[in-house]
């Protein structure tokens, strides 16, 4: 099983289907048609019950965090907040790029859009942490560029919170895992590691939930696709390209 319809179970029915008069033997009409019964992805029902598990870590981790990370100096919250509204921004102003880019290339669009939307937020976070290596650095500005989104363009659901504090949780755990958070290096391989699997895991998750929320239909190679190029290559390309930006910030900070 994968999340492509190529892969679901189909099982044939036949609908039989008779209508005769009240009281009577006859029949006055009938009608045959076969029915195509067809089972959804496994992959994608347990991974859409680990993203919901992982969305609710999430929550729990705002709820318990967030009036810490809130304590953080005002230099700190006021620089987050300056990331936070650039993301927006970049994604704002990609989605109005992406309509035009969509129309050319259809479902590919994300391989040309990802690699300014995808690279450029990531650079932000990257360049983000690097200045301020602390734990809620980067989960604060992923709030505020959601909270200025839905204010804005009124792009809110109830389907968002999964996809919100799945996506928090799952760079919050990776930067924490990986030292970035904890007072280790801020070295090329431990960003990388970091930003690549917590962005493959939110992309893959979010695939999920379209799957199951949405009746999406995903073929194996472009799930695959999608997550090697805005999970793994647009992530590690805003590593190397962050660094120099983040060294340029600190001198003009010193």
């Amino acid at each position: 099983d994968d999340l492509s319809e190529d892969n679901r179970r189909r099982v044939l029915r036949r609908l039989e289907a008779e209508v005769s008069a009240l009281g009577a033997d006859g029949t006055l009409a009938a009608h045959s048609q076969d029915l195509i019964v067809q089972r959804g992805s496994t992959v994608a029902s347990i991974a859409m019950i680990l993203g919901s598990v992982i969305s609710l870590a999430g929550t729990i981790l705002l709820g318990l965090r967030l009036r810490y990370w809130l304590r953080m100096p005002t230099t700190t919250l006021v620089t987050i907040a300056l990331f936070g509204t650039l993301s927006f921004v970049v994604n704002a102003a990609m989605q109005l790029v992406g309509m035009g880019v969509a129309s050319v290339l259809g479902p590919f669009a994300f391989i040309l859009t990802g690699l300014f939307d995808d690279t450029i937020r990531a650079i932000l976070l990257i360049t983000l942490l690097m200045l301020r290596p602390k734990a809620g650095v980067c989960g604060m500005p992923i709030l505020i560029g959601w909270l200025l989104r839905a204010v804005t363009t009124g792009a809110a659901s109830p389907a968002d919170i999964l996809y919100l504090t799945g996506h928090v949780f799952l760079l919050e755990a990776s930067l924490w895992l990986f030292g970035l958070t904890r007072g280790k290096p801020l070295s090329i391989p431990r960003l990388s590691c970091a930003f690549a699997t917590s962005f493959s895991a939110s992309i893959a998750t979010a695939l999920a939930f379209n799957v199951v929320l949405y009746r999406l239909f995903y073929a194996e190679w472009y799930v695959m696709l999608n997550i090697g190029l805005s999970g793994v290559v647009y992530p590690v390309l805003a590593t190397f390209l962050a660094i120099p930006v983040a060294r340029s910030l600190r001198m003009v900070e010193d």
